[in-house]
């Protein structure tokens, strides 16, 4: 059976999702344009790439049978696009591609997250497991958005929110490698 920790530690990598899901306008807006519909435009961008990389990933994904890899990669990928949106004076083009990297990351690795629960649980465990993931997950929730808005106000820059928030990729990613990277045995 999937220990406490397991299960609930690799889904760290949403605090960067909601901080991106918060907070991608603002930083669209100090960085690219002052025009509120260039920002409605432009916020598209990365979600738009974060739907075409979350198919193609899923669906390798169930194509191979493998997850732990779809989850950490992507993760990783998603941590790589936050750092690299946290360099002091990237342009804004530049910073979008990597937000765009970043949201496509984040998400493609929640897509695949969602399958472990009921490889490494029987039915009625997979059901608390899921319920307990999703309370824990949804504190990424409160978090990822306070860490931006803690930094950016009193740092007023985003880049050292940014940065913490790839940190908790990575983390979500090494997580991953460190105990999901074998197949579990057949369940009971």
């Amino acid at each position: 059976m999937l220990s406490h920790n397991r299960r609930h530690l690799v889904k760290i990598h949403q605090g960067g999702n909601y901080g991106l899901q918060f907070w991608l306008p603002q930083i669209i807006k100090n960085t690219l344009t002052q025009d509120q519909f260039s920002v409605g435009l432009l916020s598209m961008i990365p979600w738009g790439f974060t739907a075409i990389a979350m198919v193609l990933i899923g669906r390798h994904s169930d194509r191979t049978g493998e997850r732990c890899y779809h989850i950490a990669i992507p993760a990783a990928a998603g941590g790589l696009g936050l750092a690299i949106s946290a360099i002091p004076g990237i342009s804004g083009t530049f910073g979008l591609i990597a937000l765009s990297i970043a949201c496509a990351g984040v998400v493609s690795a929640s897509s695949s997250f969602w399958s472990l629960p009921t490889l490494y649980l029987s039915s009625t465990a997979a059901a608390a497991g899921i319920a307990m993931i999703n309370s824990i997950g949804n504190l990424g929730g409160q978090f990822g958005p306070l860490v931006i808005g803690f930094f950016s106000t009193r740092f007023h820059s985003t880049a050292l929110a940014m940065v913490t928030l790839a940190g908790l990729c990575w983390l979500s990613s090494l997580i991953n490698i460190i105990f999901f990277r074998h197949r579990p045995a057949v369940k009971q």
